[in-house]
């Protein structure tokens, strides 16, 4: 009977030393598997802001020609008005003066 239980309790603190080797690893897996979320968590988030900061510059490029191509625009339209004005000052003139003297 002593044997059995000498036996019994022999089985018992290897089930222990088995259960603590296991909670160890269990644990140390654990952190394992936390360090390579971070890991890929940051990984992922310098990609997404990698990406993020392309698009940015490409808008911004975009905004910059479409900005440049407008004004552009605008100062041939501006230039093209100075140009008729210059050429119809009298005519203009004129057709205001008619105006005028024809509303009093």
């Amino acid at each position: 009977m002593e044997k059995v239980i000498h036996l019994l309790d022999d089985i018992e603190n290897k089930a222990a030393r088995i259960l603590g080797r296991v909670s160890d690893e269990k644990a140390r897996l654990t952190e394992e598997a936390n360090q390579k979320m971070k890991s890929f968590d940051s990984k992922i988030q310098n990609e997404t802001n990698d990406k993020l900061n392309a698009l940015r510059a490409k808008a911004n490029q975009e905004v910059e020609l479409e900005l440049s191509r407008i004004r552009t625009e605008q100062e041939n339209y501006l230039k093209q008005l100075d140009e008729d004005f210059d050429t119809h000052c009298e005519e203009y003139a004129n057709q205001i003066f008619h105006r005028i003297i024809s509303l009093t």
